[in-house]
């Protein structure tokens, strides 16, 4: 089984960078993430707190604050605590393993944008063809990887020329 969670959210507040004794560096931040509440109903909002460490700590309080979209990778882990009434609770928490910046939603003059838009990913072919022996090795294929960038790949191959060997490097 597998436990893992990638979210997109705004952060609440600005992050608090907290280190250990040992040295170790700390983040606790809350994210807020807009639940799809179907069309033509009031966005409604979900609260997330998310834990980093190390590294991940650093860069989330180096280039994140209060209101800034991030993108959040990680694990969901339950988080009980115990009130000062001794009462015991349980809630849950995003421990992150990658963040990053989040692709920024626009939104149409007409607002009838409800879901992020991604680049849409090629489909996986369902079964690898089958090789056929060859004396020398076949280039490989990259086409299906690249579908969505043929005018881009057609512009850079376009724009290089033949330089003539001299026996010189060039730096």
């Amino acid at each position: 089984m597998a436990n893992a969670i990638v979210i997109t959210g705004r952060l609440t507040k600005d992050p608090e960078l907290r280190q250990t004794p040992a040295g170790v560096f700390h983040v606790g931040i809350r994210i807020a993430c807009d639940r799809y509440a179907g069309k033509g109903k009031e966005k409604k909002a979900d609260f997330f707190n998310v834990e980093a460490w190390r590294s991940t700590a650093e860069f989330i309080a180096n280039n994140f604050q209060k209101g800034k979209l991030i993108e959040v990778t990680g694990s969901l882990q339950a988080a009980p605590w115990t009130d000062k009434n001794g009462s015991k609770h349980e809630g849950v928490r995003i421990l992150a393993e990658r963040v990053g910046f989040a692709p920024i939603e626009t939104v149409p003059a007409d607002g009838t944008a409800e879901r992020p838009s991604y680049l849409p990913q090629p489909a996986a072919p369902a079964q690898a063809p089958a090789a056929a022996p060859a004396a020398a090795p076949a280039a490989a294929d990259f086409s299906a990887a690249f579908a969505g960038f043929d005018g881009l790949v057609s512009s850079f191959s376009s724009s290089f020329e033949e330089v003539e060997e001299t026996g010189d490097l060039p730096f």
